[in-house]
């Protein structure tokens, strides 16, 4: 299965056993870099990233941390900037299952699966959004819920179900946060997944290992926030449009302008495929990708007669053999890519071609 995933970057919590080695395994499997932070002794999640370097060879980097501590989260980040430069997926599966019994429960007990389960799940989504926001693009979050978050398990178990019920609550309304951005939001509930030995997992628990990673790639379960009318959605390459230009536009029209950028035609077409170009009303890809996504459905026919300037766009550059009579597509902007050389620092012959 190829997901397009190769020499990206997964931060994954609670990623040195069970069912968090699991996923850094399937992360490992598409070709993904892994970032494995756990509370476990480091030299524990030190053996967990030799063996997926062996194994797939990818790069790891094993990270001890309590997801509870705000300045332990902070330096995950920092650590996995410091190494890769970025991060493309936010895995949270670090957590605390909880007392069986309301009669034994103490409150540090109690506060203390709330900071873990509850709290370091946020700030591990904080400090991601943040990183997103300051790289500019989107990325893909997912949490670890629980069924006892949705029904009642057969024990109770209400200290742990109160608190993956409160990472249901906040994924649900992250997602409408942060979905418009780029940024989805999704949360899984697992089912059985033999933890004990994961090289030798049932047929059951690798149908939820790939569960887990196709959820990374697909649009938010849970639904984001609809498109108002006010609204509009550009996905176009980084540093095309002035920022002073899109807030003349939002003053002049009364209409908010979203914008989210990317760095590759493979990239943007890879994301507008995903969701069959719902989530964005103009997108910009070079011209060999036009034909290509108008095949697929991916792009709609565009009506000119509500374009009032088209017949002032240069004759050259229109009616071209990869969108013939402009039915998909309008030109945005032209130019070459080339080479500058300075002269007066060149020495000997000169020679151009």
């Amino acid at each position: 299965m190829d997901l397009n995933m190769k020499n990206k970057v997964a931060v994954v919590t609670g990623g040195g056993r069970g069912i968090g080695y699991g996923i850094c395994q399937v992360f490992a499997e598409e070709g993904c870099n892994v970032v494995i932070a756990d509370f476990a002794p480091i030299e524990k999640t030190k053996e967990a990233c030799r063996k997926l370097e062996e194994e797939y060879g990818i790069r790891t980097l094993a990270v001890k941390a309590d997801i509870s501590s705000e300045e332990d989260v902070c330096e995950i980040f920092r650590l996995t900037l410091e190494k890769f430069g970025t991060v493309d997926f936010l895995m949270n599966n670090a957590g605390l299952m909880g007392p069986s019994s309301i009669e034994t429960v103490t409150p540090e007990q109690i506060r203390r699966y709330e900071r873990v389960t509850v709290e370091g799940t946020m700030l591990m989504c904080r400090e991601f959004v943040k990183l997103c926001a300051a790289q500019n693009r989107g990325g893909h979050i997912v949490n670890t819920i629980s069924k006892t978050a949705i029904r009642t398990s057969g024990d109770g178990n209400p200290i742990y179900a109160a608190t993956k019920g409160a990472v249901l609550a906040f994924t649900k309304n992250l997602a409408a946060e942060v979905g418009r951005r780029g940024i989805y939001v999704n949360g899984i509930v697992p089912g059985y997944v033999a933890t004990e030995g994961v090289a030798h997992l049932t047929e059951r628990s690798e149908k939820m290992k790939k569960i887990i990673i196709l959820m990374l790639v697909c649009l938010a379960v849970f639904a984001c926030t609809k498109k108002s009318e006010n609204e509009i959605y550009v996905y176009n390459w980084s540093e095309y449009i002035p920022d002073e230009v899109i807030k003349q536009f939002e003053k002049e029209t009364g209409i908010k302008v979203r914008y989210t950028t990317y760095d590759s035609n493979e990239a943007m077409y890879a994301k507008i495929k995903i969701t069959g170009g719902a989530d964005y009303d103009v997108a910009v890809p070079s011209t060999y990708y036009v034909q290509k996504m108008q095949k697929e459905g991916l792009i709609q026919a565009i009506d000119k007669t509500k374009l009032t300037n088209f017949s002032k766009l240069n004759p050259q550059l229109i009616n071209q053999t990869y969108d013939p009579d402009n039915a998909f597509s309008i030109p945005f902007m032209w130019g070459t890519t080339a080479i500058g050389i300075n002269a007066k620092y060149m020495s000997g012959q000169r020679r151009y071609s």
